[in-house]
């Protein structure tokens, strides 16, 4: 008679767990059950409570429920961070950070001109290094410069700046109808890894990033020793101007300085008055005597 009452416990036990998740999933139905049976329910939730069969049928449908929730919230996958304004002719790339650093800043140019635009990451925004965004690249127009005869598509110039203000540029990347992209970086040369919605075929600039490195490296070569030869150049002119300087002085011209005559005035001296000698010539003999006798100053 127990086994009986047990087995029968049980069944009922069962049918009440179906009923609950019934309840559960289902309000109207059980509304109209519960109201065709309140008493059967109200003896039926007390033996319930009575046995561990029913206590344990309870708690599996109750896990089953959790379960089942749980597996619909994981379904759904987390919303990726979205960079840039989706405006029209945008280019949208899912982007991954391969970086090895956090990057807050992602600028576009067109090649070919100066100026990079605003960043597409604002202030205080980071894209975190292993992670994914959402990145709307605006619309670039081929650069004026390049006359061609074929349609070209635009080319852009991509500057990555880190956290730690390092900065970083790609070059003539071709956004068009790349769906997935991933920012890497290898010798210190960054370099896009991308698939497109043509091709699910992944592609690399890494090869053409190295080659812009090397021609930009050959180009500052040459301009380097264009400029010591321009410099050296110039020395040796400037030397040899010197040198000719050093043969041939052109002559510096001086005015004379007048000097102004100075006035003497002359000295008067007051004439001596000598008496004058008078010659005797009978008087004292003659000959050499007399002679001797005339002063000098008339023999003069």
């Amino acid at each position: 008679m127990d086994f009986k009452k047990t087995i029968l416990t049980m069944c009922f036990a069962a049918f009440t767990s179906v009923l609950l998740v019934a309840c559960s999933s289902g309000g109207g139905e059980a509304s109209s059950v519960n109201m065709q049976a309140p008493e059967a329910q109200s003896s039926s939730s007390a033996t319930i409570a009575d046995t561990p069969a029913a206590s344990d049928a309870s708690s599996n449908a109750a896990s089953s429920a959790a379960e089942a929730s749980s597996s619909t919230s994981s379904s759904k996958e987390p919303e990726l961070a979205s960079f840039g304004e989706k405006a029209e002719g945008a280019v949208s790339i899912t982007l991954t950070n391969k970086f090895g650093k956090d990057i807050k800043g992602i600028a576009l140019r067109s090649t070919g001109t100066a100026e990079y635009g605003a960043s597409l990451i604002p202030e205080g925004a980071v894209f975190a290094d292993g992670e994914q965004a959402l990145v709307h690249f605006p619309a670039i127009a081929v650069n004026a410069a390049e006359e061609s005869d074929v349609e070209l598509r635009p080319t852009a110039d991509i500057r990555i700046t880190t956290t730690d203000d390092a900065v970083y540029e790609m070059h003539q990347i071709v956004l068009e109808n790349i769906k997935e992209a991933s920012l890497c970086i290898a010798e210190e040369i960054p370099f896009l890894e991308f698939t497109t919605t043509d091709s699910a075929e992944t592609t690399s600039t890494l090869e053409s990033e190295r080659a812009w490195r090397d021609a930009k490296a050959a180009e500052e070569e040459a301009a380097r020793i264009a400029a010591e030869e321009a410099a050296a150049a110039e020395a040796a002119a400037a030397e040899q101007a010197a040198a000719e300087e050093q043969y041939y002085e052109e002559p510096v011209y001086q005015e004379p300085q007048y000097q102004e005559p100075q006035y003497q005035e002359p000295v008067y001296q007051e004439p001596q008055n000598q008496e004058p000698i008078y010659y005797d010539g009978g008087a004292g003999g003659g000959g050499a005597d007399q002679e001797a006798c005339i002063p000098d100053i008339i023999l003069r």
